[in-house]
């Protein structure tokens, strides 16, 4: 055919080629994002009835690490129930004790930034976990017991 003279005859080959590498690359790097599953936050009560968040990340060999706050009560109509932080969201959203105020879930299980009451703030990293600005490690803990007098001060909401 005329209309084909001039088109090179590799230029099918080295097509198929490019998507074949793009599609590898795609599926390659979000495997590799997902691999390692996302933090899951269940919001709960405390056998004493305090309100609490217990954190789990099977890849990460964490399992149930509960921070309680025996000061503080759960809102009214509070129902246990539990996040799973594998698609971003627009935040600040609502969650049953308090709001996600960050989130960076680009490669799981990612960062993720907790304000569940005046003043408190947990935030999940892969490397350790920080509860209103100290640092613990995720296997020297199972319960971390959170009080008033340990909020952190430009976080409480200045009252009128």
């Amino acid at each position: 055919m005329k209309a084909f003279e001039g088109f090179p005859k590799g230029l099918p080959v080295v097509f198929i080629a490019t998507v074949a590498v793009y599609l590898l690359a795609f599926y390659g790097i979000e495997h590799s994002r997902d691999r390692k599953g996302p933090w899951r936050v269940r919001f709960d009560l405390g056998e004493d009835g305090a309100p609490a968040v217990v954190i789990s990340q099977a890849e990460l060999a964490i399992n149930g690490v509960r921070i309680v706050f025996p000061e503080e009560t759960a809102p009214e109509g509070f129902a246990p129930s539990q996040i799973a932080f594998s698609r971003p969201r627009r935040v600040p959203f609502v969650t049953p004790l308090g709001e996600c105020f960050f989130q960076d879930l680009t490669f799981l299980p990612g960062t993720v930034t907790l304000r569940p009451f005046d003043g408190h703030e947990i935030e999940m990293l892969p490397r350790a976990l920080f509860v209103n600005r100290r640092e613990y490690a995720w296997d020297a803990v199972d319960e971390i017991r959170v009080y008033q007098t340990n909020r952190v001060p430009h976080l409480i909401a200045e009252e009128d």
